[in-house]
């Protein structure tokens, strides 16, 4: 996917890769919202919800520094 092939290249450039997948998944319930408005999908909140809280999950992961690609920041509760 596209996704993919951009995630890619900022690896390849040496930007930081966990951002990048963070601000990916942050766009779950952007698709959730097109889906319902689109193609009329059914649980429109509870898919909105959980979609929300997978995100923002991503964004506190990436926000702690347990996405972070150096060694000394992890840390053995990542």
């Amino acid at each position: 996917s596209l996704s993919y092939f951009l995630l890619l290249v900022v690896f390849q450039m040496g930007s930081h890769v966990a951002a990048s997948s963070a601000v990916r998944q942050v766009s779950i319930p952007l698709s959730v919202l097109l889906g319902a408005y689109f193609f009329g999908e059914a649980r429109v909140l509870r898919r909105l919800g959980w979609s929300i809280v997978l995100a923002a999950g991503v964004v506190l992961l990436i926000v702690s520094g347990c996405g972070h690609s150096s060694a000394d920041v992890k840390s053995i509760y990542c």
